[in-house]
């Protein structure tokens, strides 16, 4: 999971595997660790249609309507997006750079600007 804010929007970016897990209903979680503190980000799966978001000082929680989620994994859908508390939040799928990277892309999806 790639998380990426900017002013009042967060953004992120998700592997195949996490999209699989979301479109089964199951919340998706990573942690960035700084000396002495570490900063949790996880997205769940929420019942009703309105995205939340809500931050606590170490966990940021980003909930996404169940209805967006399932079968998302099966569709052509790239990004779904919402807004919580004047908070714009995108969350995508993330695709394989067409130039090499210096990063595992193997559980990326396959980038529809590519001839693959």
């Amino acid at each position: 999971m790639k998380l990426r804010i900017l002013d009042n929007s967060i953004r992120i970016r998700l592997s195949q595997t996490e999209v699989d897990r979301l479109s089964a209903l199951q919340e998706v979680h990573a942690t960035t660790e700084f000396p002495n503190y570490h900063l949790n980000y996880i997205i769940c799966p929420v019942e009703g249609s309105d995205f939340r978001v809500s931050f606590n000082g170490c966990v940021i929680r980003v909930s996404v309507p169940e209805l967006l989620l399932k079968d998302w994994n099966g569709n052509e859908t790239v990004s779904l997006s919402g807004e919580s508390n004047e908070i714009k939040i995108l969350v995508e799928k993330d695709f394989r750079c067409l130039t090499d990277r210096a990063e595992d892309e193997s559980d990326l999806f396959s980038n529809p600007n590519t001839n693959c």
